[in-house]
């Protein structure tokens, strides 16, 4: 494919480097509503359908904090029990004691961490719809400002519009009541799905179009500017028109792209 293509590498990959993304204007919009929460020590919440971007915020909120100033945590994955999870954000704080009661060792260990090492704790969590109903609680507690007016932790969730849903539940409403941040994380637009497809070819080197404005317009329809779909569907028909040996990738590849992903 890249010889084929003349590129350097190859395109729509996931794990291009964040000082290279191209954020949409929803993600650009996330980012900076979720700066408020580093000052105001409330919870963040982002939502947003599968592929749209969560963690790609959750990225780059993380790499445009102040060096020296937080001490970052990720749970990138938090299923299973809330002892589990406990004992995770331990291991990420530096230490592997976290003794009979994990949740309370935690609170000490933050608490600790803020006054001696005089960085605020952040947590990142992705994918929080997975998070069972008592650890939502707890992390609730957790984020409860001590008597000397110190915040043991601050906390970012982003889930699936499912989280949003059952947050609704009054069971939550003490929860609730520390959400300074809510977002809903849209996909992009029509003309940003053509610039995000464009800047991904770039990217990996290409010097000439390869998709046509056609295609372009096919793919927004089929992926409704989901970044993930488009990455997809983008890499698929560049093996098809590979393929069909096609140095052009148009409607037609696209459509017979789509056909084959749909049958397999």
């Amino acid at each position: 494919m890249i010889n084929h293509f003349k590129l350097k590498t190859y395109p729509f990959l996931k794990d291009i480097p964040a000082n290279k993304l191209q954020l949409s204007k929803s993600q650009e919009t996330a980012v900076t509503s979720m700066a408020r929460i580093l000052e105001t020590k409330e919870i963040g919440l982002l939502i947003g359908e599968s592929g749209t971007g969560k963690s790609v915020v959750l990225e780059t909120i993380s790499k445009k904090l102040p060096k020296g100033q937080f001490k970052v945590m990720h749970l990138s994955d938090p299923q299973g029990s809330a002892r589990y999870i406990w004992r995770h954000l331990v291991r990420q704080l530096g230490i592997d004691l976290p003794g009979p009661d994990a949740f309370r060792e935690l609170h000490r260990q933050l608490v600790l961490f803020h006054k001696e090492a005089g960085r605020q704790p952040f947590l990142l969590i992705d994918e929080a719809h997975h998070l069972r109903p008592e650890t939502i609680e707890q992390l609730r507690l957790l984020t409860n400002v001590t008597l000397d007016n110190l915040c043991p932790l601050i906390l970012l969730m982003a889930g699936q519009p499912e989280l949003s849903g059952y947050l609704q539940n009054p069971s939550y409403e003490a929860f609730n009541q520390r959400v300074g941040v809510r977002y809903r994380l849209l996909p992009m637009e029509e003309q940003e799905t053509y610039k995000y497809i464009d800047f991904h070819l770039q990217i990996a080197g290409a010097k000439d179009p390869i998709f046509t404005d056609e295609a372009k317009q096919h793919i927004f329809g089929c992926t409704r500017g989901i970044p993930r779909k488009v990455n997809q569907l983008c890499l698929a028909a560049l093996n098809q028109a590979l393929q069909s040996d096609k140095d052009k990738i148009d409607a037609e590849v696209i459509a017979e792209t789509t056909q084959e992903l749909s049958e397999s």
